[in-house]
């Protein structure tokens, strides 16, 4: 059975964060689905209008969670959405951040006691923000087991590359990569991936 992943989109989400890993995981054959507090059209970066697919109460249980980074202040004071991240996450099998997506864990919780990492613009904040949180820098992603967290942009795209090779094995990975054209890992956990 194809793993399900539902992409939390809200307005000022960041394209790259989402659309980047989203690739990734649909290459891989995976199913993907975005959720946000309404299907009320949403805007990305002042020019992509995206319409999501469900709203909080009927999304699918996701197995992956992709929280995508972008302007969160706008989710972070939203209960509804923090209370929802929260009650997904203990039946997802990994929750993803991308960049300022952290802040969206960091605002649940969910970071108390773990490692994590976001965009190198962004670290010192978040050292702030998440005091029980031992923030990492100069690393492309940080894997905690279920809470996966990774830097910004690009970093989203090798952060998914490698939950694809710990998820469905290498072999896929590889494909994923060959497909993409993406053959630079710089994270010694997919060095493997490319002969």
């Amino acid at each position: 059975m194809n793993k399900k992943v539902a992409i939390l989109v809200y307005d000022e989400v960041v394209l790259l964060d989402f659309a980047g890993p989203g690739e990734v995981f649909e290459t891989a054959g995976y199913d993907l689905y975005t959720v946000a507090e309404s299907t009320d059209m949403i805007t990305s970066q002042h020019f992509l209008f995206l319409k999501p697919q469900y709203d909080l109460s009927n999304c699918p249980k996701p197995d992956i969670l992709l929280l995508p980074g972008g302007t969160t202040s706008i989710p972070l004071q939203n209960k509804a959405v923090i209370d929802w991240i929260k009650e997904t996450t203990k039946e997802a099998e990994i929750v993803m951040s991308v960049c300022t997506g952290a802040f969206l864990l960091s605002g649940a919780h969910l970071l108390d006691g773990l490692k994590a990492t976001t965009c190198n613009l962004q670290l010192e904040r978040l050292r702030k923000e998440a005091p029980k949180t031992e923030v990492v820098s100069n690393v492309r992603y940080v894997d905690n087991g279920k809470i996966v967290t990774a830097g910004g942009f690009s970093a989203g795209i090798e952060c998914a590359i490698y939950l694809v090779s710990r998820l469905s094995g290498p072999t896929i990975a590889k494909k994923v990569m060959i497909y993409l054209e993406y053959t630079k890992p710089p994270e010694e956990g997919l060095a493997n991936l490319i002969s």
